[in-house]
């Protein structure tokens, strides 16, 4: 098989180009014709993706969650030949949430077995993501990370970016419709493809991958004890038994506000409202093992 390796190299703090480097002789040591590129700045992932040539069999994306994105963004639709992941970022959500155990020998063995799982792609305009979308309150802060994103100490990058979204903060008023259906009032809504958000809290608990349907968490109140209160409940996995917070699920939802408000995709910042997420079920044929019960 001919496989595109698309990697960046100084993922997971300079990680990543060892794993690369260890794919593509796995690759090559099988019978596998393997091809690297490497990135260099944001954007060359999706463009190599969008310049892939006939007679690719694979492509695995190596790196972050970012990059993973980018590979999804830049591809061509109908989707045709599997996707990879190879995890070496430093939150790998998606490779958590899709059961991956993030080595070199992994992807090799998905490969060979062709082990092919068909996920749901969700749509916000022309942008794709795997996990998750969001406005109101975290996707200020997502906003807020990207004014600061050149800082290289953790605790800064995670910490000012709350601090000065909750100082922004006012809550706004969103209408937010699915399926066509009533519209419900919230200050904050979570569309989710996976139960987990940002890797360790747990939002939806239904959500898959694979399900064929959004799970939308819609939250009402909107002050900074709220926020607080939500934060708790979704460590806890409880976020369903607040009487104040709404679950629903649909392929298709609508959010509305008086005034434009945030919104984030898959930890990136998108834009503001209004928007629409629709989505798209098994759309993507995926390198992964199955779902575990």
């Amino acid at each position: 098989m001919k496989v595109l390796v698309v990697g960046n190299p100084i993922a997971g703090g300079g990680q990543a180009a060892g794993k690369i480097e260890a794919l593509a002789g796995l690759l090559r040591a099988g019978g596998h014709t393997a091809e690297v590129f490497l990135t260099a700045a944001a954007g060359d992932a999706r463009a190599r993706a969008a310049a892939l040539e006939p007679g690719t069999d694979a492509l695995v994306a190596a790196g972050g969650d970012g990059t993973l994105n980018e590979v999804l963004n830049g591809l061509r639709e109908p989707f045709g030949m599997p996707i990879g992941f190879l995890p070496a970022g430093t939150a790998n959500v998606t490779a958590r949430e899709l059961g991956l155990d993030g080595t070199p020998e992994e992807i090799v063995r998905l490969i060979d077995a062709g082990a092919v799982r068909r996920i749901d792609v969700g749509r916000a305009g022309a942008r794709r993501f795997l996990m998750l979308a969001s406005v109101g309150f975290d996707a200020l802060v997502i906003e807020e990370d990207v004014r600061r994103r050149r800082s290289a100490h953790r605790f800064v990058r995670f910490a000012v970016p709350i601090a000065r979204a909750l100082w922004r903060y006012r809550a706004p008023a969103l209408s937010v419709a699915v399926d066509g259906g009533p519209p419900v009032s919230g200050t904050l809504a979570i569309v989710s493809k996976t139960p987990h958000y940002g890797g360790f809290f747990n939002l939806a608990r239904g959500a898959r991958c694979d399900s064929g349907l959004f799970e939308v968490t819609v939250c009402a109140r909107g002050s900074r004890a709220a926020l607080v209160v939500y934060a708790l409940a979704a460590l806890c996995g409880r976020m369903e038994r607040l009487g104040s917070v709404r679950m629903l699920r649909g392929t298709r939802v609508a959010v509305e506000a008086g005034e434009p408000v945030p919104v984030e995709v898959d930890g990136e910042s998108f834009g503001t409202t209004p928007v629409t997420f629709e989505l798209a079920p098994g759309a993507l044929p995926f390198l992964a093992p199955p779902l575990r019960s």
